[in-house]
């Protein structure tokens, strides 16, 4: 009489188990922040203009989807929407195609637009912080709404949760700030990254690879990356005004100071140079 509790007690164990995992690979491990991480990719070693990995693909073919390509918004994924659209892959730019999308919302532990378990590979692209924050200037997203019908819950998904707090920084701040919380939620779902000022055709044959498409080597990348360059859903919007000395002129509160040293570090982390790190404030004391 004893096996079926046991047996349900097995179940529900496994239940349990299961349930954890996916909240670590949801949330990050516990008492961990999901959006903190100490890969570096910054190394003399690492290999510019290449996809840059540190894990297998999550679902291994058993996704709906092939492929999804996240981040920061501005960091070019129409590009790669219509680059892979074109070699005959169709994926989606903020909308699902066959193959999947190309969509900063992926990033979202929230399933703002949708969930990454529909994916095979998710690949995480990164932007210069201050070129996706002169495609801020042009635009001047609101950062509340999308579409500007749809409300956007965003303040969910950032570092900084108090949403009083993000509300009443400048919009230089909140544009930071979200740079860096979904190019690490992205970091944190993804197996893989590259740059957007590395895009090339050798690279975009390595995603190809990685995605397990079909007849990737017999594609012409070459003139799918001529073909598209620069295609960039904001760019009649592009501004040209963002600068680290600039950034540090307007930061005059404590928040704005920390969320502009983590952005730097972040920005080196991620391979660049130009990160701000050896200009000083005249503000700063140290």
């Amino acid at each position: 009489m004893w096996l079926p509790g046991a047996l349900r007690l097995v179940r529900i164990g496994y239940c349990i188990v299961l349930v954890f995992l996916l909240h670590i690979y949801w949330h990050g491990c516990p008492g961990t922040n999901a959006t903190q991480t100490a890969v570096s990719y910054n190394s003399p070693t690492a290999m510019k203009g290449a996809l840059q990995c540190w894990r297998n693909s999550t679902l291994s073919g058993r996704g709906k989807y092939d492929l999804l390509i996240t981040g920061c918004g501005y960091s070019a994924t129409s590009f790669f929407s219509n680059a892979f659209t074109e070699a005959g892959y169709p994926l989606g730019h903020e909308v699902m195609e066959s193959h999947g999308t190309s969509d900063w919302t992926g990033a979202s532990r929230h399933g703002m637009r949708i969930h990454p378990f529909q994916f095979n590979h998710i690949m995480l692209l990164v932007r210069h912080p201050l070129k996706v924050l002169n495609s801020w200037y042009g635009t001047q997203w609101n950062f509340q709404q999308w579409d500007e019908e749809i409300p956007l819950a965003l303040h969910e998904d950032l570092i900084l949760q108090d949403r009083v707090a993000f509300e009443q920084l400048k919009g230089e701040f909140k544009a930071l700030e979200w740079w860096v919380s979904f190019t690490l939620l992205g970091e944190n779902m993804a197996e893989c990254f590259v740059r957007n000022e590395d895009i090339s055709a050798e690279m975009l044959l390595q995603l190809c690879h990685r995605a397990d498409l079909p007849d990737c080597d017999s594609k012409d990348w070459n003139s799918i990356v001529s073909k598209n360059a620069g295609s960039n859903a904001h760019n009649k919007h592009h501004d040209d005004r963002a600068t680290w000395a600039h950034l540090e002129e307007i930061a005059l509160t404590p928040l704005d100071l920390d969320i502009l040293l983590h952005v730097k570090k972040e920005c080196l982390r991620f391979g660049y140079t130009d990160c701000g790190m050896d200009f000083k404030s005249p503000k700063s004391t140290n």
